[in-house]
């Protein structure tokens, strides 16, 4: 059995049961959507006021990228889109062969193709340049380690004031205890005489 297009496949799976202000075909949800989308996206980030500021921009986002996705995933038919993406576990390739219009890392390659000319990166996209054959949904478990490794971070800080906080803790018991055992008001070696109750402050973080 011939496989259906991609295109067929997500319109598909983005309108399972079209209503009458729906596109009708993918090519038009692209135009009437996510083009409108993508146009405001790069006026809003490039500061662009006019059509031919917005043609001359190519911001090249790779949309199997993860920091794209979360990006564009502000506007609604792009959230759709990449919804879509996952339901169907579409790979980076897939989903590279499809996405083709303004704005898209499809794009701009042909145009550096064209002109022989190199233009930097949009500084929001990855820097991987590959094209593995990868599921964004394994892209997203393949960073559970980084998030590990947070929480670990988290924990150590976590740790480290709870020693500061220690550490105050007894300096205010020690210089409570000076006020009391010494009458004359000698304070304990290294406390400013009549301290008081009061925490005194240290170096190395505490003022």
């Amino acid at each position: 059995m011939k496989k259906q297009p991609i295109p067929k496949i997500l319109y598909k799976s983005i309108f399972p049961a079209p209503g009458p202000k729906d596109p009708v075909t993918f090519d038009q949800f692209v135009s009437e959507v996510l083009d409108l989308e993508i146009r405001a996206e790069i006026a809003e980030w490039y500061n662009c006021h006019t059509n031919e500021e917005l043609e001359e921009v190519y911001p090249g986002w790779d949309y199997a990228d993860r920091t794209v996705r979360m990006r564009l995933s502000r506007y609604k038919g792009h959230s759709k889109l990449f919804k879509a993406f996952d339901k169907l576990g579409l790979s980076a390739h897939e989903i590279n062969s499809v996405v083709t219009w303004h704005g898209t890392r499809s794009e701009l390659e042909d145009w550096e193709a064209e002109s022989g000319s190199v233009r930097g990166r949009d500084p929001s996209v990855s820097d991987d340049d590959d094209d593995e054959d990868y599921h964004y949904g394994e892209v997203m478990d393949s960073n559970e380690e980084e998030d590990d490794d947070d929480d670990d971070e988290e924990e150590e800080e976590e740790e480290e004031n709870n020693r500061d906080a220690g550490v105050v803790a007894a300096i205010g018991d020690l210089a409570t205890q000076a006020d009391v055992d010494n009458t004359d008001h000698h304070a304990l070696p290294g406390f400013p005489v009549n301290y008081g109750n009061r925490v005194p402050m240290m170096r190395n973080g505490f003022h």
